[in-house]
């Protein structure tokens, strides 16, 4: 238990932004998207053939406790995003057996999961504003990826990019004011990336 928990405040000292290894039971797992609250740590865990989301202290000290449940194959849950007030995490997932993925709101403790994009296309990494009364996330609603906003129950969607680019990664500027995204865009003679 010692060596558990040793290795698991090492593995909370990475970049948030690095994918690691660790043995879990003597099952492989790779993390990403830790995402760090005022108190506590969320861990995105992508296991061999489905994924969870954990609750764990920022020292590495209880066990991680599975918030998101999921065990048939194929299901995945990623992206947790804390609200700016702690109280609620928003997610994808695309869970309930369903091919495409829809951003979920649930409590800090896992309960009272909820659809909030209830699309028939992919719905992906949410992103709340300073106020928390808005989610921005990518969606393929009309085609490709793009940047789409919504209130924080799922009505009001609201359509923010229109191009054939990709548009992904959302992120409010500190006042809510603004959204910054990337848009990956394809040169036409050599195939490369921007």
């Amino acid at each position: 238990m010692m060596r558990g928990n040793k290795d698991r405040q090492i593995r909370l000292s990475l970049p948030v932004f690095w994918q690691y290894f660790f043995l879990l039971n003597g099952i492989c797992f790779v993390v990403t998207n830790v995402v760090f609250s005022q108190e506590l740590v969320i861990a995105f865990s992508m296991g061999h053939q489905h994924s969870n989301m954990f609750f764990i202290d920022e020292k590495g000290k209880l066990e991680p406790l599975n918030l998101t449940q999921q065990k048939d194959i194929g299901q995945r849950n990623g992206h947790p995003t804390w609200s700016p007030d702690g109280t609620r995490i928003a997610f994808d997932t695309n869970r309930k057996g369903k091919a495409n993925y829809e951003i979920f709101l649930m409590a800090v403790d896992g309960a009272n999961p909820r659809n909030l994009s209830k699309s028939d296309k992919d719905d992906k990494e949410p992103a709340w504003p300073p106020k928390g009364n808005k989610i921005c996330f990518k969606s393929k609603r009309d085609g490709n990826w793009d940047i789409y906003k919504m209130d924080v129950d799922g009505q009001n969607v609201v359509r923010l990019t229109d191009d054939p680019a990709k548009d992904d990664r959302a992120s409010w500027s500190p006042d809510g004011g603004r959204i910054a995204f990337t848009r990956c865009v394809q040169a036409a003679a050599s195939g490369s990336h921007f």
